[in-house]
């Protein structure tokens, strides 16, 4: 769907800072974050929202949500972390892909060092793909993103 702008971002023809990739699903930055390593998460191919989601495709997005919130945790040094998701414009919904976003909290109201709700900027993005780079290599949030623990 050419419209679609994560759509677009799957196929490259939209920039996103990209954390993780594989064949079904990816994780990116959101471009207005809610607080500092807010995450989207959403699989490659396009489905309106999460009740016309394949099971399977829905589950695997929140074992992702769930490891890249650990690695919120343990890299961007979140005391806490949001998994959510809307159905419908009513609810909020905005972006007709399903999506899962991942909101990192730093205690009750605190967004972190980022200034919300304005376009991420460059350094603060970059600073962040670097952090969440390492858990790649924890073995931790390696099996948690295969869904082994």
């Amino acid at each position: 769907m050419s419209e679609c702008i994560f759509c677009r971002i799957v196929l490259r023809k939209e920039p996103a800072y990209i954390i993780y990739e594989d064949n079904d699903s990816i994780v990116f930055l959101d471009k207005y974050p809610m607080s500092y390593g807010h995450l989207l998460i959403a699989p490659k191919k396009h489905f309106a929202d999460v009740v016309d989601t394949p099971p399977k495709l829905v589950s695997k997005i929140f074992l992702l949500a769930r490891a890249f919130g650990m690695a919120t945790m343990k890299y961007l040094n979140a005391s806490g972390f949001r998994i959510m998701t809307n159905k419908g414009s009513s609810a909020g919904q905005v972006i007709f892909h399903f999506h899962v976003h991942v909101i990192p909290r730093y205690g009750f109201g605190s967004p972190g060092p980022i200034e919300p709700r304005e376009v991420i900027r460059e350094d603060i993005a970059t600073e962040i793909i670097n952090k969440l780079n390492k858990a790649m290599f924890d073995k931790e949030i390696r099996d948690r993103i295969e869904g082994k623990i």
